[in-house]
């Protein structure tokens, strides 16, 4: 018998996804590694929502530490936009820039991570 645990505890699978990727590696190539990881995992991910099963812990702080690594300044979040500010359904969309430069936006609504007093430290967005 090849499985001591059964069902199959979800570290153990893990672990054998990233033995097959790293084997492909050592066999193959880092860039087959990457076709074999886009064509056959990333394809798994397309029309779902990352944030269902990922949940970031921090992510201005690991932002932060990714742009200090690649030499860059801190993220400048922006309220860029914002809809129905007072009431259930109100919609904020927020930029990050660093060194001036955009890097991203995301859409957020109150009853999110980012709530009307998260919000409203942010810095109007003028262009």
């Amino acid at each position: 018998m090849f499985l001591q645990d059964f069902p199959v505890e979800e570290v153990t699978l893990a672990k054998t996804l990233k033995a097959i990727v790293g084997a492909l590696a050592e066999s193959s190539g880092e860039n087959r590694a990457r076709e074999f990881v886009r064509d056959f995992i990333l394809t798994q991910l397309a029309g779902r929502d990352v944030n269902e099963f990922w949940e970031v812990k921090d992510p201005m702080g690991i932002l932060t530490d990714i742009l200090k690594r690649d030499g860059r300044g801190e993220p400048e979040p922006r309220l860029v936009s914002e809809c129905g500010r007072n009431t259930i359904l109100a919609s904020y969309q927020v930029a990050v820039y660093s060194d001036k430069q955009f890097i991203g936006i995301g859409r957020f609504n109150q009853h999110l991570a980012v709530g009307e007093s998260k919000v409203n430290h942010y810095p109007k967005y003028h262009s």
